[in-house]
């Protein structure tokens, strides 16, 4: 049942081809194109990973010579390292649908954070139009405002004094953030929708702002829930009369 078989090791993809590539920029060469890559961290003799290949090659033949050379002058090293990534991201995403949100050949992150949430949106709309097969979530109507979503949220997330921010209070003004655009009780379904989308971005745009995001204690899990138990963070060792078995069990 596996399409692809992996023979390159434990060894993560990113860490792989970072060394790869800086073997290839001592000689002065460009990054590992991904075709190239795919031989290497799968088994080049299975057929799927043939038609992959000769798809990628196809995809990338096709290419605008306006985007492979957007100008006369001659490029910078970083400038052409920026465009053959672009143009693999590209060719990789063209040749095979991603999967959950994953990209083969970047398992480690998701499409929005490999080209951005515009890029991301544009890459899944057009998959969607040429593969009926391939389910998309999310409705056109989010599709068309994801720019306003990454905005607001955006906005928000610059908006938040602190730099380690407890998940339930993104959670909390992402709610705010759906209930402003949707604040009739009958666009609950768009309501959902706004929250999934905000949440697909909300990992990069934290990253770029150099925010993260830290779990919250029980009891402040409890006053999330609207619990009216009182839970303290306690030690469990301290509670001698306590049952010690009981705190193998999680509480929420």
């Amino acid at each position: 049942m596996v399409e692809f078989t992996a023979r390159s090791g434990a060894k993560p993809y990113d860490q792989r081809r970072e060394e790869i590539d800086e073997e290839r920029e001592a000689k002065g060469d460009l990054p590992i194109p991904d075709e190239e890559f795919l031989t290497l961290v799968y088994d080049p003799t299975e057929p799927a990973v043939k038609e992959l290949q000769e798809k990628m090659k196809k995809v990338r033949a096709e290419l605008t010579p306006e985007f492979n050379s957007p100008t006369d002058e001659p490029l910078s090293p970083r400038t052409q390292r920026e465009i053959q990534r672009k143009n693999d991201l590209i060719v990789t995403v063209e040749a095979r649908a991603p999967k959950k949100g994953k990209v083969i050949l970047h398992p480690q992150e998701t499409l929005a954070e490999l080209v951005g949430g515009h890029e991301a949106v544009r890459f899944i709309k057009k998959r969607k139009v040429e593969d009926s097969h391939v389910v998309v979530g999310v409705p056109d109507g989010i599709y068309s405002m994801m720019s306003t979503i990454l905005d607001q949220v955006r906005q928000m997330v610059r908006s938040l004094p602190m730099r380690e921010v407890k998940k339930f209070v993104l959670d909390e003004e992402v709610h705010y953030l759906a209930t402003a655009e949707f604040p009739d009780p009958s666009q609950h379904s768009m309501h959902n929708h706004y929250v999934r989308a905000a949440n697909g971005l909300l990992g990069q745009i934290l990253k770029d702002n150099d925010k993260i995001i830290i779990e919250e204690t029980l009891t402040e899990k409890a006053v999330v829930l609207g619990s009216t138990c009182d839970i303290e963070d306690e030690d469990p060792n301290n509670n001698e009369d306590e049952d010690r078995e009981a705190h193998n069990f999680p509480l929420f």
